[in-house]
């Protein structure tokens, strides 16, 4: 496995913490392509941020 990623949550905190992933896994094998697509504000680049 060349990226692991469990359980991955988020949260920005506020005046009400708001909680943008939620229990996210994700396994991206040796010499894969992936594509992430979502609607805007659906958290893309939220996610690609939170694994470094």
């Amino acid at each position: 496995m060349m990226i692991e990623l469990k359980d991955v949550n988020k949260t920005y905190f506020g005046a009400q913490p708001l909680h943008v992933l939620k229990g996210i896994n994700l396994e991206i094998g040796k010499g894969e392509f992936v594509s992430i697509m979502g609607a805007s504000g659906s958290g893309k680049s939220t996610g690609s941020l939170t694994h470094s």
